[in-house]
């Protein structure tokens, strides 16, 4: 590891995993019709607790994930002792990624893609994908747009969880947005209570770099890359109010 996280702690884990338990069918559906396309090993790069790695294992698909969260992999390997299934995870941050391998299909979901802020990073990022592509493998992954927006910027916004154990998982967050660089900042803040006292607190900030249609499409080329740009989960092409892009990219 290069540097360290600095999101996605123990709570903020448990916070995602009960907030998003699993992938919805549609989106589940979508990057498992990919899968059986494959002609080769997958790479779930952001794999988080495994909303989509998981079920790819019972399906029998040879599988990789990373995750830069060690807690996010601690879960998923949890969950994955619990169903006897054996996850091939690695811990690294995306551009740090390194394999002998080749893969046929690599795919990021959920929007994970936007958490790279960084426009070198997301260039080492994008350069180490493509030199981990089999000859026509597919690259695919999702950002969010501008218009993904909410209207419930610059205020608290409350969510409560309850575990196996009847213990809650509170969670607080705070989204502001600058249009400037297109970065929605999350000041997060979640505890872990019984009976309401406090078993444990956790404060974060998440980041996450939204795209204007077109806006990666330059860099994509660059890298080398060709491409065709979807509504989400859809074989539509994408319109620029969309609020979801899904990109199919393939190494040139």
């Amino acid at each position: 590891m290069t540097k360290q996280l600095d999101s996605y702690y123990h709570l903020s884990t448990e916070f995602y995993d009960l907030e998003k338990p699993q992938a919805t069918a549609e989106e589940l559906a979508w990057y498992m019709n990919y899968a059986r396309q494959a002609q080769g090993p997958i790479l779930e790069p952001m794999c988080g607790t495994g909303r989509y790695i998981i079920p790819m294992l019972e399906s029998g698909f040879d599988i990789e994930g990373l995750d830069a969260s060690l807690h996010m992999l601690r879960a998923l390997q949890e969950k994955c002792a619990q169903k006897n299934l054996t996850p091939n995870v690695h811990h690294c941050f995306l551009q740090d990624f390194k394999s002998e391998k080749r893969y046929a299909f690599i795919f990021i979901p959920s929007g994970s893609f936007g958490l790279i802020t960084s426009k070198e990073e997301v260039k080492q990022c994008l350069h180490m994908i493509h030199a981990h592509l089999m000859p026509g493998g597919k690259f695919v992954f999702e950002i969010d747009t501008p218009q993904a927006i909410t209207a419930s910027l610059n205020t608290w916004n409350k969510s409560i969880y309850t575990k196996d154990d009847g213990t809650l998982i509170i969670g607080h967050q705070r989204p502001s947005y600058n249009a400037k660089n297109q970065i929605v900042t999350i000041t997060c803040h979640y505890e872990h209570k019984d009976n309401r006292m406090l078993i444990a607190s956790e404060s974060e900030i998440v980041r996450l770099k939204l795209y204007k249609r077109f806006e990666i499409d330059p860099l994509l080329k660059e890298i080398g890359f060709s491409f065709i740009t979807y509504k989400a989960h859809h074989k539509i092409v994408a319109h620029e109010f969309d609020s979801t892009l899904v990109y199919e990219c393939t190494p040139i």
